[in-house]
């Protein structure tokens, strides 16, 4: 999830399904926060064995970055939602360098304990 220790709804729903599933189960949290906005207290999540993982996408070249995000406005903006349109939009939206670093990421399956 994008934080995990930060106010919100989904964060709190979060914490409460994962505080209970670990009182049988391992459970891990994959979240775009950065190790030191680790704060365990927020919504008790100090109180059960739960293990966060921190992950960062790798930073798009500037020309990719710039197609990525010109394609992106004019699909939502100017062209039409057909099909192949849709699909090119999504592989803008999650490049390929990102969906992999995220694959390679979750099959480490390394953790950090709270």
């Amino acid at each position: 999830m994008d934080s995990i220790f930060s106010f919100g709804g989904v964060q709190r729903v979060t914490a409460v399904v994962a505080k209970q599933l670990a009182t049988d189960h391992s459970v891990s949290i994959v979240t775009f926060d950065k190790p030191a906005d680790c704060d365990t207290s927020l919504y008790g999540l100090g109180e059960a064995n739960i293990n966060y993982r921190f992950f960062a996408y790798p930073e798009p070249g500037w020309l990719k970055l710039m197609v990525c995000k010109a394609f992106s406005l004019a699909y939502r903006k100017l062209l039409p939602q057909t099909r192949l349109l849709s699909d090119i939009y999504s592989k803008t939206s999650f490049p390929k360098e990102r969906r992999n670093a995220l694959a390679t990421f979750l099959a480490e399956g390394h953790t950090t304990a709270s």
